[in-house]
């Protein structure tokens, strides 16, 4: 019996390497140049692609056109056939020929260079994205376009195919990548849209078939060949193009070469969708990372050591809804050595808001160490604030100041902090609503002042904190604040915040939408 069927299973894979010296070959002007370096030389100059060859007696002297994306892909080379007689007065001496045709060399390695880049950047643009090389994925963009172009139009005997990209305001439409058209193509502009009847057709989800050079014309093709089919390109919701498969002979193409000419078009859409997806998970990547670091930064500018300023002791914490948000609080000795005390808060969450958060942090503190007068101080914070966010980012922020271990502390609030005293098992309320700063150039603050004795402590805490609902749906008030925190004089700074952040944990229901930040100012016992 005789067995019909192969031992092996066939597998076409398409090859996606660039071809060397296409760009270089495709140069209509070198052929000119070489007949111009004969006649000024005397010698004969030419291009030959790859190597030159090992003991080549015709070969009189060679360099690479090397572009520097590669492997060189030929060499210029002059030949001892058909060159004059050295010792002709109308010839130079070999030496200078050399050095002439070095040069046109080096010319013609930064032009396949630049094509080069063309060649890729257009591919890249097909897909909207920069150009990248990734160490998984070696086979660049450009080259896998050009090889399915390539395979597909081979496939049904056609002589070149090109891929036209539409832009975003779907008006033109620009050659992106091709085969067979030469390298020069991409650079030339996109071509509109409009009067684009083939394009057009296409692009309404019809194959058009041009069978000869009049319909070619009538038609608008792009190209000038004898016959040509146009499918579009396109996702499941987008139109991206039109790929196009030309013929230098009239002909006509089979309902199952242009079926053929349409899967090629759903792999050239796959490929792109493919790529970008692969970009955008790369930006998301990089964007998390950022993140990341943002969100380290902002927890990292958070103080951690209490001052060894003498009576006083200090802990906080903020607890963002987000990676990273606007609430901060911060504690420093100025240079005349007062301790100053500070917490801030914005309404939104987001980068944006953070980056208005540093620059208020970084106003507080600059004006800090020269600003006595804490209305002035906060006045200008608040003008740093509008000068860098014009009223986008209302913050608010409360200061204090204290020196040596009296016990009196100085204080100013813009916005709606709260600030309340714990005195035994008794409590008092600091703070009342203010204009935010931020919203405009100038918001006038008041400095007050209270004064702690040993084992009582202030209590500072953004609105959010306030305004936490327990189970019932009631805010937590600052009534709610104080009575946990009653009859814990003994406890010290850090307790009495943790305590605070247990209580809100327990009470309220709510998910968290933005900062939480506490800040406890005690007078040591």
């Amino acid at each position: 019996m005789t067995k019909r069927i192969p031992n092996y299973l066939r597998i076409h894979t398409e090859d996606t390497r660039p071809t060397e010296g296409q760009a270089i070959d495709g140069l209509s002007a070198l052929a000119e140049v070489c007949q111009a370096f004969e006649r000024a030389t005397g010698w004969t100059l030419r291009y030959a692609p790859g190597a030159p060859p090992a003991g080549d007696p015709d070969l009189l002297w060679s360099a690479p056109v090397d572009p520097g994306v590669g492997k060189a892909p030929g060499h210029l080379r002059i030949d001892r056939r058909g060159v004059q007689t050295p010792t002709s007065a109308d010839c130079v001496d070999l030496a200078t020929a050399g050095q002439l045709a070095g040069a046109v060399g080096a010319i013609l390695a930064q032009l396949s260079a630049a094509q080069t880049a063309v060649w890729q950047r257009e591919a890249e643009l097909a897909a909207g994205v920069p150009v990248a090389v990734r160490d998984d994925e070696p086979a660049l963009l450009a080259a896998r376009l050009e090889a399915v172009l390539r395979s597909g139009a081979e496939a049904i005997g056609g002589h070149a195919a090109a891929l036209y990209m539409l832009d975003v305001d779907t008006t033109v439409l620009k050659l992106r990548s091709s085969w067979a058209l030469g390298a020069e193509r991409l650079v030339e502009p996109a071509r509109a849209l409009r009067g684009a009847m083939a394009d057009l057709e296409a692009l309404l989800g019809h194959a058009v078939v041009l069978q000869n050079p009049s319909m070619m014309r009538y038609w608008r093709a792009p190209e000038p060949f004898c016959s040509a089919v146009c499918v579009p390109v396109s996702t499941s919701t987008t139109p991206l193009g039109t790929l196009w498969v030309y013929s230098r002979e009239e002909r006509d193409f089979s309902d199952h070469q242009t079926g053929l000419v349409e899967i090629i078009a759903g792999r050239i859409a796959s490929e792109l969708q493919c790529e970008m997806l692969l970009s955008d998970r790369a930006e998301n990547a990089w964007i998390r990372r950022q993140v990341a670091a943002a969100a380290r930064l902002q927890d990292e500018q958070l103080p951690r050591v209490v001052p060894l300023m003498e009576g006083w002791d200090l802990a906080g914490w903020t607890r963002r809804a987000h990676p990273i948000g606007g609430d901060f609080y911060d504690w420093f000795v100025a240079a005349d050595e007062r301790l100053i005390i500070a917490a801030g808060a914005f309404d939104d969450p987001g980068l944006d808001t953070a980056l208005a958060a540093a620059a208020l942090r970084g106003a507080l503190r600059a004006h800090a160490h020269y600003e006595h007068d804490l209305a002035v101080l906060l006045e200008r914070a608040g003008r740093t604030l509008w000068s860098s966010c014009t009223g986008e980012h209302p913050a608010s922020l409360f200061v204090a100041a204290t020196s040596g271990g009296s016990g009196r502390l100085r204080y100013a609030l813009a916005g709606r902090f709260g600030a309340l005293v714990l005195r035994g098992e008794k409590w008092e309320l600091l703070s009342a609503p203010t204009p935010l700063l931020g919203t405009e150039p100038k918001v006038s603050a008041d400095e007050r002042q209270c004064t702690l004795s040993p084992g009582e402590f202030l209590v500072v805490y953004s609105d959010t904190v306030r305004n936490a609902l327990d189970a019932d749906g009631r805010p937590w008030s600052d009534c709610g604040m104080a009575q946990p925190l009653l009859g814990h004089a003994g406890a010290s700074a850090s307790a009495l915040a943790d305590l605070a952040r247990a209580m809100l944990d327990t009470r309220s229901s709510s998910a968290l939408t933005n900062d939480e930040t506490l800040l406890v100012v005690k007078r040591r016992a």
